[in-house]
């Protein structure tokens, strides 16, 4: 019995991507948690990481070895995130959504620059930000579209934001940045990364 067949049996929730799947994902935590069983060389060709941790000297990788069905669990890692993203590895580009909203793009980007394998989205980059300016997002949350921008590769859009999140800008009393969507520009992580903040 295939692995897709017998789990699906035993948890119904479970989002089967490939018929011949041999893993099983098990993503999130608690009542979110959400279960996939999807294909681990596909995986694996797309990010170097999940090579690593699949076929690797990893735990993830022994349980292969020695267990009947192969799982692994990431409880820290967004699971309606990560089921846009391995529709995108396993092909089934029908399932993947023509518009996704802000935070739904932020978190996805995310992920796959976590897991080393963001130039997958490179096919609807341009669309999903297109959408979320059509939508009205393009004009919130500072932070999370330039870090999309960034991530994205998507230059022209990066300085616009950039441009449009300077101009709404100003400094609290220890002569910090902020804007009108974050209390401080240095306390968000993503936006520290870009290196673009300097010292002011």
């Amino acid at each position: 019995m295939k692995l897709a067949d017998a789990n699906a049996m035993e948890q119904p929730s479970a989002m089967c991507l490939d018929a011949e799947g041999d893993l099983r994902l098990e993503v999130g935590e608690g009542e979110g948690k959400r279960s996939f069983v999807i294909c681990s060389r596909a995986l694996a060709r797309v990010s170097k990481p999940f090579n690593a941790m699949l076929y690797g000297p990893f735990a993830e990788s022994y349980s292969r070895k020695v267990a009947p069905d192969w799982t692994v669990a990431l409880p820290e890692d967004d699971p309606e995130a990560f089921a846009i993203i391995l529709q995108i590895v396993h092909s089934n580009f029908k399932m993947v959504p023509p518009t996704v909203s802000r935070d739904e793009l932020y978190q996805i980007t995310i992920w796959t620059d976590k897991y080393d394998m963001t130039e997958i989205l490179q096919p609807w980059a341009q669309k999903w930000v297109d959408g979320l300016e059509e939508a009205g997002d393009l004009h919130t949350g500072e932070g999370e579209l330039l870090w999309i921008c960034w991530e994205l590769g998507l230059q022209r859009k990066f300085v616009d934001v950039s441009q449009k999140a300077l101009d709404s800008c100003y400094l609290d009393e220890e002569s910090r940045l902020c804007g009108p969507h974050i209390e401080r520009m240095q306390d968000n992580v993503h936006i520290v990364s870009l290196g673009i903040l300097g010292h002011a």
